[in-house]
């Protein structure tokens, strides 16, 4: 459910009305964006670390291979501008640094939906 609350603010002068989009997520969607950060950080996170130290070759041979490098270049500059974006448009309110941490250390199926759950309360971060 999408609530849109109006934001009045005084801009050197001029009264600007910006519009507040607040998303509420209900239990079962809720849910499904666990669920699947869950299954991205243990499953997929966990065939790339499974295939890093039983076949370190396999890794090795990836990031020799030019075509390989341009996906992963690609892929680190996207999750950049993703982050950089889902601040903007204000989808999250996680800072756009931790972001990219959590999809470096787990995935972007793993830092999405961590990042869309993310609230603030009181000043203080909370899941």
């Amino acid at each position: 459910m999408l609530t849109w609350t109006p934001i009045v603010t005084n801009g050197g002068g001029l009264m600007d009305t910006v519009m507040d989009v607040r998303q509420v997520y209900s239990a079962r969607e809720r849910t499904v964006l666990w669920t699947t950060a869950a299954l991205g950080f243990v499953a997929l996170n966990g065939v790339f670390l499974y295939g890093t130290f039983v076949q370190p070759a396999m890794l090795e041979a990836a990031m020799a291979n030019p075509l390989a490098m341009v996906f992963v270049l690609e892929a680190l500059v996207m999750t950049g501008i993703l982050a950089y974006l889902l601040r903007k448009w204000a989808v999250t309110r996680l800072p756009w640094g931790w972001f990219v941490l959590l999809a470096v250390i787990g995935s972007l199926v793993f830092a999405l939906p961590i990042a869309i759950l993310w609230k603030q309360r009181d000043g203080r971060a909370h899941l």
